[in-house]
């Protein structure tokens, strides 16, 4: 009986915390506003990242209702967030399949409605949609994504959809000092 307790422990330890690794954010190539190439997340892996993710212009209502008050908690060099957060914060806009060709002009667009201030913040891919899928368990391109990722690229935690400050707290434990 012991020996079949301790064959079941040595399974559970040996096996189960390969089941449990974190995801990765998968690494990928993208460009900022101003053109400068950015390989993403390992080109900011020197403290937390903050990152929203969309796949479609549907989710910009989604995005929208977070970008107040991320700015005012954490991007803000005034205010409290300043003091309690030390991570980078981006904005991740996928381009995948028939977008690609969209990508071009949405990227006018986009400078044209943003403060230059903000252009690093802002990332373009154009990809494939597979790529985040799996890897991101994206269900839905209607909806905006939030992820916190590690300095090493492991996801720490993740939310979607409309901003609120119970997700935004739950996303924030990760990106404290």
């Amino acid at each position: 009986m012991k020996l079949v307790t301790y064959s079941i422990l040595l399974f559970f330890l040996l096996v189960l915390p390969d089941g449990l690794k974190a995801q990765d954010f998968p690494e990928i190539q993208s460009y900022t506003l101003n053109n400068k190439k950015v390989s993403f997340p390992i080109q900011l892996s020197d403290k937390p990242i903050l990152v929203g993710v969309i796949f479609s212009q549907k989710a910009q209502d989604d995005l929208y209702s977070w970008l107040n008050p991320v700015y005012n908690q954490v991007l803000d060099e005034n205010g409290m967030g300043a003091m309690i957060y030390d991570c980078h914060v981006r904005l991740l806009i996928t381009f995948t399949g028939a977008q690609k060709a969209a990508a071009k002009r949405a990227k006018e667009e986009l400078k044209k409605a943003t403060d230059e201030e903000f252009y690093p913040y802002i990332l373009l891919h154009e990809g494939e949609y597979e790529t985040f899928e799996s890897s991101l368990k994206i269900s839905d391109k209607k909806e905006a994504y939030f992820y916190v990722i590690s300095p090493e690229g492991e996801i720490l935690a993740s939310s979607k959809g409309h901003y609120t400050q119970k997700k935004f707290d739950d996303l924030s434990e990760y990106l404290e000092y």
